[in-house]
């Protein structure tokens, strides 16, 4: 396997995307990142890759956490990808996060 294959990458902006990255990072050992958050970039670690395109992700797995991008059918074809959600807990008595 190549390590494209081995790694995971990580598409994300916001809370949502800050506390999913870190739970990314307690399980793998390198991410490609592709955010222009400035919060979630300052948790990249050495071993993390950031990518300012998308173009530029090789990983068949990933991500999307707080996410606006749209991935075409082109770059999803032969890939696996999670998008997570969370919901506005503001409407539910505040955000504990």
């Amino acid at each position: 396997m190549s390590d494209s294959e081995n790694n995971i990458f990580f598409i994300g902006a916001g809370h949502g995307g800050l506390h999913a990255l870190r739970s990314l990072m307690a399980c793998f050992q390198s991410i490609t990142v592709l955010s222009d958050d400035s919060d979630i970039l300052a948790l990249l670690r050495k071993q993390d890759r950031h990518v300012q395109k998308l173009e530029d992700v090789g990983e068949k797995y990933g991500v999307l956490a707080g996410s606006k991008e749209i991935l075409d059918r082109g770059f999803l074809e032969n890939r696996f990808v999670l998008n997570v959600h969370y919901p506005c807990c503001r409407h539910i008595g505040g955000c504990t996060l």
